[in-house]
């Protein structure tokens, strides 16, 4: 099989793509830059529109609402904005008390999960942005987030630790305690039961079954940082960025590394699976923007 994956390469001066998204149609790629700029684009690389001054700074998440028409962006800048997919136009502006790290859309699309002041992340509606829970605190500040299937929400932090709540019931469930070291990334497997990948700050990859706590996958791959973790719509496979400037591909049902791609020449910051899982969108600082056919990679489903 080939190995000459990429099928587009969009480089730019003077700035980098620090976080993407790929839309639940596949008909366009969000991508928010180090200078806060947010862009919409086609697979295809044409500017479907660009806002130059969404944000005063980094971009730190960019998320596509589950039917597609909002993007939510959470910056340095503390603020919280959701953007029309359409036009571009700006829905919605939060402000928070820190900078904000992560942001994830609940399943119905009403209701965001961000990373709050106090070592906890907090619940918003989306229109009023009224404070609707906050999830249960960690001992150092919350980086990142997750909404999973059945209102399940987790959060990782400084403290090492990965906390799994019922937003539903309103309650704590457990608590993950397999790293040694700072939880930079979080991402929950689109399956009817809640799988979640999870990435630390020394380039640990894991996989876990969140019904059962059970370890499915512990992977050092990576020699640095996890920014980004991304998986595919039917959960088959995950991908992370890493800022050893690698990009790695892992089949969730073999609970093993599939495929690394070729090397790029400075940290990875951000990767999405287009919704077939046919290609991957790459954000990295000296490379600009790049899609890779990484399908045919991926084992065809075997059930766990």
């Amino acid at each position: 099989m080939s190995l000459d994956l990429r099928k587009l390469n969009i480089e730019y001066d003077h700035t980098f793509p620090s976080n993407l998204d790929w839309s639940p149609d596949g008909a366009a790629i969000a991508v928010g830059f180090e200078n806060g700029v947010l862009q919409l684009l086609s697979p295809e690389g044409q500017s479907i529109w660009r806002k130059p001054e969404a944000h005063d700074n980094m971009v730190r998440r960019v998320r596509f609402s589950p039917d597609g028409s909002r993007l939510a962006t959470a910056s340095v800048d503390k603020h919280v904005r959701i953007w029309s997919v359409e036009d571009g136009e700006m829905l919605a502006d939060f402000e928070g008390a820190d900078p904000i790290i992560s942001v994830a859309w609940s399943n119905d699309g009403t209701k965001l999960l961000w990373d709050g002041p106090e070592c906890c992340a907090l619940v918003k509606d989306c229109e009023s942005g009224e404070t609707l829970w906050e999830t249960t605190k960690h001992y150092e500040h919350a980086t990142v987030n997750a909404w999973g299937p059945n209102d399940i929400l987790a959060t990782g932090s400084f403290d090492t630790f990965i906390h799994l709540m019922d937003y539903g019931k309103k309650e704590y469930l457990y608590s993950l305690s397999s790293y040694s070291k700072e939880i930079t990334a979080l991402c929950p497997l689109k399956r009817d039961t809640f799988f979640l990948a999870s990435g630390d700050i020394t380039g640990r990859v894991m996989l876990h079954d969140i019904e059962s706590g059970m370890e499915i996958m512990d992977n050092q791959s990576h020699k640095d940082r996890i920014n980004d973790i991304d998986s595919s719509h039917d959960g088959r496979a995950i991908a992370t960025a890493s800022t050893d400037t690698t990009v790695r591909l892992y089949s969730t049902e073999m609970a093993q590394e599939i495929l690394s791609l070729p090397y790029f020449q400075k940290e990875v910051c951000s990767v999405a699976f287009s919704p077939d899982g046919n290609l991957l969108a790459v954000a990295s600082v000296y490379n600009g923007i790049n899609t890779w056919e990484v399908g045919p990679w991926i084992p065809e489903p075997i059930g766990f």
